[in-house]
């Protein structure tokens, strides 16, 4: 039984070397699936962040992503709940003004288990003489 609130699920086969290329989905109580995530980037292991809106019953699906199985497809789980979080990132990541320029950056956030407030933007410890305009990326927008 799952209660609302966030929750990291995190699925490794590499902790218990195993040959598991896991595909990892979480099902409602009716069997639909909700979401799902496979290992990446030749990893094998699988995440997922969820945000259960409502409490209720919810099941995991484990598969190996070529079908594979057998008593060495072992794998371990771990259910932790979290808290909402984004990742952001400016682009150029390094920028070079020279004297008199200036410089538009791209901001992009990554929002993880159902953050959605909005992020405001400031640049900090600027030197002397370099200013930065203040933003924010609304709650719509990533």
């Amino acid at each position: 039984m799952a209660t609302i609130g966030g929750y990291s699920i995190d699925l490794s086969a590499e902790q218990v070397s195993s040959p598991l290329s896991p595909s990892l989905a979480l099902l409602n109580a009716t069997g639909r699936v909700r979401t799902n995530n496979v290992g990446v980037g030749g990893r094998r292991n699988a995440r997922i962040d969820y945000s259960f809106s409502e409490p209720g019953v919810y099941a995991l699906q484990v598969k190996d992503i070529a079908a594979n199985g057998g008593d060495s497809y072992l794998y371990h789980l771990n259910i932790t709940p979290t808290t909402p979080d984004f990742d952001i990132a400016a682009t150029p990541d390094n920028p070079n003004i020279g004297k008199g320029g200036t410089i538009l950056l791209t901001v992009t956030a990554v929002r993880h288990v159902a953050f959605t407030d909005e992020i405001a933007i400031e640049v900090e410890n600027l030197p002397t003489g370099v200013t930065a305009s203040s933003g924010a990326i609304l709650s719509e927008m990533n």
